[in-house]
């Protein structure tokens, strides 16, 4: 699952393993013997655990994922990673050229499946881009960012 879909969410994983299994919930100890599973996997090199994201050891860059067809227990922001979000909001830039914050957010956040933004999503989404400006990734001139010269 880590090789297909890195990075993915802890509590995500945890919930596919479970319903996977043909389990209704995740009690105390199918939530031990993943962390088990995940403790091996970090021990031997096999996966990566940043956060509350497991990732693919060869993998650095996210693929950005379009979620619109996930169920709605899958489909929240907070199971998006810091990167992924970075990763669309440089491809929106890119695309657009230059474009307000606001469009920023609301074109990476469609490229990712999502229609509306709630107010604690625009947080995780205005923080990573604040982050990508202070980078150097992106210039901000009278709201508008773009692309720095030396990025692409």
């Amino acid at each position: 699952m880590v090789e297909v879909e890195s990075p993915i969410h802890k509590t995500e994983l945890i919930r596919r393993i479970t319903e996977g299994a043909g389990l209704k919930r995740s009690g105390t100890r199918i939530q031990t013997a993943v962390q088990t599973a995940l403790n091996y996997g970090l021990r031997e090199g096999k996966i990566i655990q940043k956060s509350d994201f497991v990732w693919h050891p060869e993998r650095d860059v996210p693929d950005v994922r379009d979620r619109s067809r996930l169920e709605i227990s899958s489909k929240k922001f907070e199971f998006v990673s810091p990167e992924e979000i970075s990763s669309a909001i440089h491809q929106a830039v890119k695309k657009s050229f230059s474009l307000t914050e606001d469009e920023a957010v609301f074109n990476a956040a469609r490229v990712l499946g999502f229609q509306r933004v709630t107010a604690q999503a625009k947080n995780i989404f205005d923080s990573q881009l604040a982050r990508m400006i202070e980078e150097g990734v992106f210039v901000s001139r009278n709201g508008t960012i773009s692309l720095a010269q030396n990025r692409s």
